[in-house]
This record gives C-alpha cells, structure tokens and sequence, in this order.
C-alpha cells in the first residue's frame, strides 16, 4: 500500500463515513424515519382497536410515541449538521495562488491541511472537468476498439502498438496491467486537482500538454500539511525542473518533506497509430524520479490522465 493509500486509510474514520464515499449513514437515517412511522402507525392502532385502555394509558403511550418521533427527527438533524461540517466532495480548500505568468507557463503554489478528501479517490467537482469528460466520451465513440474510460484497456492498446513497431517488448505495459508494480486506479483529487488547472489555462482537448507539481509535507499541529508547487503549461515536453523543483527544495529547510512528483499525460485522438492516454512512464520520467530520490529522497511518484492513476513508490524507481 502507497503512503497516499494509507494516510487516506487513517483519515477515513467512521465520523467521515460520508466524506469518504460510505453511504451508510444515509441509509441507517432513512431506516430510523420509517422504524418511527412504523412505531406511530402501531401505536395509533393499538389505541383505536383497545376499548378497555385508560385515558391515561393512552394519553402516555402518545407521549411516547411523540417522544420517539421527536428523539429520531431530531437525531436526523443532527446527523445532517454534522456531516455537512466535513468536506464531502473533491474541490480546492482555497484558489491556486498565481506565483508567475510566463506567457505559456504558469507557476502556482496551492496550501492546504490533508484531510480525507486530498487523496481519496475522487474528481474535482466543476465546469471544466464536466466539459474534460464529454470530450472523453466523444472519443470513447471514435474508438470502438477500446474504452479510454478503463486505463488496463488503455495500455495493452498502447503496448501492442509499441511491440507490434519493434519499439519496445512490452514488458512495463504488462507489469502494470498485472499489478506487479505501481498502484493503479481511479484519480485522486489532489491529482484532479491540478488537472482541471491545467484545463483551465490549456484545455487539453485544444491540445496536448503537461502540467506537473512538487507535493511537500509537513506535521503541524497534529495535523498534516500539504504545499505544492503546481506549474501549468501549452507544451507536450515535460515541465522544467527549475520552474518548481527549486522552489520545493528551498522549503525542505522549513521542515518540509519532498512527498511526491506529479505530472500528467494525456489523450491524442489525433494520432493515427497511438491514442495514448496512459499512465506508463516514460524513460526520461523514471530518469526524473530516480533524480528526485537521490537529491531529495522523494517518497512517491504520480501520473494521471484526468481520470486514472498510477502511484509508485520510491522502492519501485530501479525497477521501472
């Protein structure tokens, strides 16, 4: 299990059932309303049908009656404040703060406090992501070979279009569909996060191109903090280092911990032979990450393409 997996794990406590995707709590309201209907129904027709109840019998099992309808309202009440208190969907804490605007490039740096939401397994609730989507869907019927939604289909796609070339044996494809290395799943909302920045300012279905992000963290208060340096840009080559790695370097003195590498990758309809929208890394990607480690000892190393993710941690680096 990664180490976003497990801080998720710990966070996601039965107050935060809701938060975390559980349903449960919902479930267990609407079975409170119709045990108290239930019960008022009994009781009301226990009194109609008894001829030789007292006033005062009546008059208390009514009391009672109330007193439980009363009791369970005011515990759905309750419940609902309680659960709307907790973040319950995928969205920034705060607006990425605009550090730099180079033109083509943008350097952001985003604060927030980990909760359950930061790397639970969600998107990010918005226009832009909703718009990202039905561009996906549109190229899901393009290509009826394959579905873009399901990233296993994704990349034996892709490896057999790298085998079939003689440009590779195929052999990191299969480990990730297996599972024997890296962490594949849905995207978590961190990773949303900066995707759906990275629409906003370079709309990937306009072109391709590539965001990334250095993710710091820190211990507080009790509480873990998170600072990433996010750049956004309308270039298909990787991020320069020197836009965000010296920032995130400079903050490892404030007790700050180099956690992750982020970057996404993303669809290209347009190519004849490969549709991509993989998570696999690229050679100059294991390059990086095998970099990070040894200067800052980084822990993790992401990819997402909006909707998937892929987690590796850095004892995996040397096998890639």
């Amino acid at each position: 299990m990664s180490k976003v997996s497990s801080v998720f794990a710990s966070l996601c406590v039965s107050a935060l059932l809701m938060a975390c995707g559980d349903d449960s709590s919902e479930v267990e309201t609407e079975g409170a309303d119709e045990i108290g209907d239930t019960a008022s129904d009994t009781t009301e027709s226990d009194s109609e049908s008894s001829e030789s109840g007292s006033s005062e019998s009546s008059e208390s099992e009514s009391s009672e009656t109330s007193t439980e309808d009363s009791s369970s309202d005011e515990s759905s009440e309750d419940d609902t404040s309680t659960d709307t208190g907790e973040p319950s969907r995928c969205a920034p804490t705060q607006p990425l703060e605009l550090l730099d605007d180079q033109g083509g490039l943008r350097l952001y740096r985003y604060d927030t406090v980990v909760d359950d939401t930061t790397f639970a397994v969600a998107a990010v609730v918005s226009p832009t992501q909703a718009e990202y989507v039905a561009w996906l869907e549109q190229i899901d019927a393009q290509y009826p070979d394959v579905d873009v939604f399901d990233q296993h289909a994704l990349l034996a796609r892709q490896r057999d279009v790298f085998v079939e070339a003689g440009l590779d044996d195929g052999a990191l494809w299969d480990a990730l569909i297996e599972g024997s290395v890296g962490e594949l799943s849905d995207v978590i909302c961190f990773q949303s996060i900066v995707v759906d920045q990275q629409n906003q300012d370079w709309p990937l279905w306009d072109a391709g191109s590539e965001a990334g992000a250095a993710v710091l963290l820190r211990e507080s208060g009790g509480q873990t903090e998170l600072r990433a340096y996010i750049v956004t840009q309308d270039a298909v080559a990787g991020v320069p280092d020197n836009q965000y790695i010296q920032l995130a370097a400079a903050d490892l003195s404030e007790g700050w911990t180099f956690f992750a590498h982020f970057h996404n990758h993303f669809y290209a309809p347009d190519n004849p032979y490969d549709l991509a929208g993989t998570t696999i890394p690229s050679d100059p990607d294991i390059s990086t990450y095998q970099s990070l480690a040894a200067q800052y000892g980084i822990e993790e190393a992401w990819i997402s393409n909006g909707v998937h993710s892929l987690v590796f941690e850095a004892a995996e680096f040397d096998l890639l």
